[in-house]
Formats: structure tokens, C-alpha cells, sequence
């Protein structure tokens, strides 16, 4: 089944305003200090939560850029299982 073109078009735009809604700073900073708190896990890149706000300083506008345009890709996540001992 092809979809029409007005059916492209708000698939299209669906993406963009989510895209806009996960970008926002206000979403960011509280996605931020969720993951501060839960003392997240490093990613496939290794980067700890503790070094983090470094490398952000120095490479989160060319990575909001690349989001924005859709040409960046970031790596997958890494499942981590969090134990009951590890959340007090």
C-alpha cells in the first residue's frame, strides 16, 4: 500500500514536532537530572555521567545541529539491569 501524499506530509511533520519536543531545553535538563539521579550507567561510548557536562560543553551544539538536520546518528544504548541493592 503507498501512502498519500497527505498522509507523508503528516508523518512528516509528526516527526519534526517530536523531534522539537525531545530538543527542547526544558525536556533536556529534565531528562538531564533524572539520569544524574539515577547515577546512569555509561553508554556503548563509555562517556560516564560524571564527564559528561565536559564533553557537552564542548560537542552538544554540533550534535543538536546533526539532530536537527538529520544527519546524525547516535550510537545504540547499552542495556543495564538495575538490582534492587543498586537503587538505595
Amino acid at each position: 500500500m503507498v501512502a498519500s501524499p497527505k498522509l507523508k506530509l503528516t508523518i512528516i511533520l509528526t516527526i519534526i514536532m517530536l523531534l522539537e519536543q525531545i530538543l527542547a531545553t526544558e525536556n533536556l535538563q529534565r531528562a538531564w537530572k533524572r539520569v544524574k539521579q539515577n547515577k546512569g550507567a555509561a553508554g556503548i561510548d563509555g562517556l560516564s555521567v560524571d564527564h559528561y557536562l565536559e564533553w557537552a560543553n564542548v560537542h552538544w551544539g554540533t550534535v543538536h545541529q546533526g539532530l536537527e538536520r538529520g544527519y546524525y546518528c547516535p550510537l545504540p544504548v547499552i542495556l543495564h539491569a538495575v538490582t534492587d541493592a543498586e537503587k538505595y
